[in-house]
């Protein structure tokens, strides 16, 4: 076979030319090289020609770097508390409503893929930004199909496999296993711990003369007073054995069924034993919907404590028909130790 040429074939072919200083060059590689996997440069300056296998190397870790970055970066108590929801979410539809050993972390589909034992895709790279969730509990596949005469697939151990960006393609979903994966061979892991609730009815909050605009010379209606604030609403109840500090997020989707230049407008808000920790008011265009998210941090005794999201004093910019529609409504309660 004939030699390699060109100066990097020199080195691969064992004949590297004399230099002024190898091991310095040496040196200054793996300078690079490491602060590539500090996070100091994602784009280092190569080495000379003469330290060619350097070079090879300093490249792989060039394009290998950015999902080292993702997998051992944190996940925000913001994303962990959604997390937290999914997994729980999931492991009720899937026959077990009180999952334990959560873990999950951010890495890279191929690096998941390998943790979890799947089939790696063939694709180069390392594959669009996910999270890796574990958790244990006794699972059911209900949805499946599977032939006559065999039962439904379960297991002690799931995972799911969900997109960083949303709407991403990343295949498998979900999986069940009968060991608890490697998460720690594609990132690094956190722990997910606490409590969600979910509705799926519809609250209607109507239009009438106490929430509409008044005609002119028409005088105030007698309304009837409101109900006490968190009296309605999704409802969660937390247990702690012991004080700390817990990530609330409550989210809900609000429709106004009104045509357009019927505007609503609704308060949100997310009450810890009947105290607001949170609230925001919430505009809706007419025919529109708007999905609205609280999230707070808050410190809790070792006691019992109960957590509504409730959407009321709805107000309407038009005497048009038209009402305001709140569904799929939940709340997630993060335990996050002692800050979020």
């Amino acid at each position: 076979m004939a030699p390699a040429t060109g100066a990097l074939g020199r080195t691969l072919n064992g004949r590297i030319p004399a230099q002024p200083c190898a091991r310095c060059a040496s040196i200054r590689c793996v300078s690079q090289i490491r602060r590539v996997f500090a996070g100091a440069t994602n784009s280092p300056s190569l080495p000379t020609a003469g330290a060619g296998a350097c070079a090879l190397l300093a490249l792989l870790l060039v394009y290998l770097a950015p999902a080292a970055a993702q997998a051992a970066g944190t996940i925000p108590a913001p994303v962990r508390a959604e997390l937290l929801g999914e997994a729980q979410l999931q492991a009720s539809r899937e026959g077990d409503s009180h999952p334990y050993d959560i873990r999950a972390l951010r890495t890279t589909l191929k690096l998941a893929e390998r943790a979890t034992g799947g089939v790696t895709t063939l694709e180069r790279g390392p594959g669009p930004a996910v999270y890796l969730i574990a958790m244990r509990g006794r699972f059911v596949c209900d949805e499946c199909s599977p032939p006559h005469g065999i039962r439904a697939p379960r297991g002690s151990i799931m995972t799911l496999v969900l997109p960083v960006n949303k709407g991403e393609a990343v295949g498998g979903e979900f999986g069940f296993r009968s060991h608890y994966p490697s998460l720690a061979s594609a990132g690094t892991p956190v722990t997910l711990s606490g409590e969600s609730a979910r509705s799926t009815t519809t609250q209607r909050l109507l239009k009438d003369e106490c929430d509409e605009p008044l005609l002119p010379g028409q005088p105030v209606p007698p309304c009837a007073p409101p109900p006490p604030a968190g009296a309605l609403g999704t409802r969660l109840a937390l247990d702690r054995a012991h004080a700390g500090r817990v990530y609330l997020r409550a989210s809900t989707a609000i429709a106004d069924t009104a045509g357009a230049g019927t505007d609503a407008s609704v308060q949100c808000a997310v009450y810890l034993d009947g105290g607001a920790v949170s609230s925001e008011t919430v505009s809706v265009p007419g025919g529109e919907h708007r999905q609205v998210t609280i999230g707070v941090a808050v410190s809790v005794p070792g006691v019992r404590h109960t957590v509504v999201l409730e959407a009321a004093g709805a107000e309407f910019t038009s005497r048009e028909p038209g009402e305001l529609l709140v569904s799929e409504s939940s709340i997630i309660a993060l335990s996050t130790g002692g800050g979020a």
